[in-house]
């Protein structure tokens, strides 16, 4: 039997408050925000997602102490004269990797957060990219409506330990655009285009 992804989204409508103002969205609307919801919810908790993004950023980190040590033992160091007939042409290297460290440390950091963190500020880009679907659509966030929707979601498993508040909704939409403004930024990019805006 085929899934009937409208029926679970029905279904996940049905069990909020009638005065809940997030009913007042339109089909696709309602199917959106309940995708961004679950896929909240279904996303790994640890790094298992991000590890590879976590592998380059060590890269990144290992490239930068790599052009430190190049420019003090190699290029900078006692032998740096008896090295330089064999290192010509080379010299820049320390300066290339220091600019390799410093853009993809920093890509990696503002898109996707700080080394340890990326599984986290990935999981909860879907959890803000709801929320600002909601604010689009009625003015407000309406956290706490979106809180009552997310309870909903089966399985409740993935949300066990999860605080699930509109508080909660509100610190991680505030963190994520205090602390990675450019990470919020395509979250909100990402869903005013998926809403068509």
């Amino acid at each position: 039997m085929a899934f009937d992804y409208a029926k679970f989204v029905r279904k996940s409508f049905d069990n909020v408050g009638p005065k809940n103002p997030l009913r007042e969205l339109d089909d696709s609307d309602k199917h959106l925000l309940v995708s961004l919801l679950f896929v909240h919810a279904k996303s790994p908790k640890d790094d298992q997602a991000t590890a590879p993004l976590e592998e380059v950023a060590a890269i990144a980190a290992e490239a930068g102490a790599l052009a430190k040590k190049l420019e003090s033992s190699v290029f900078g160091g006692s032998l740096a004269p008896i090295l330089a007939s064999i290192l010509g042409g080379t010299e820049d290297l320390p300066a290339r990797l220091k600019d390799f460290s410093n853009r993809m440390g920093s890509v990696l950091e503002q898109a996707v957060g700080k080394r340890g963190q990326k599984h986290k500020v990935l999981n909860n880009q879907f959890l803000i990219m709801a929320s600002e679907l909601v604010r689009l659509r009625t003015g407000k966030h309406h956290d706490e409506h979106l809180a009552d929707l997310l309870q909903t979601l089966p399985p409740r498993a993935e949300l066990i330990g999860e605080d699930v508040s509109g508080d909660s909704i509100r610190k991680k939409r505030e963190h994520l655009k205090r602390a990675y403004p450019v990470a919020y930024a395509l979250a909100v990019k990402r869903v005013q285009i998926r809403a068509g805006q």
